[in-house]
């Protein structure tokens, strides 16, 4: 199954609610308090500290788009 960034943000949300705060989460996780927020706040994307405790990994997918436009 693929998620988005914001499905995955979401799953760290409910992880939040769980620990009781995104600084016991963090500590939970092993991570930086800040490095959560930037993820929650879209200013960072979430890498493999945060994926593999959800049970995720990042896959890039690439698609193109023909524009009509030649050259």
């Amino acid at each position: 199954m693929m998620l988005t960034d914001v499905q995955v943000r979401g799953l760290v949300k409910r992880e939040i609610i769980k620990a009781g705060s995104l600084r016991n989460l963090a500590k939970q996780w092993s991570v930086s308090p800040a490095y959560v927020s930037d993820v929650m706040l879209n200013r960072r994307l979430p890498g493999p500290a945060i994926l593999k405790p959800l049970g995720l990994q990042r896959r890039i997918r690439r698609d193109y788009f023909a524009t009509g436009k030649k050259g």
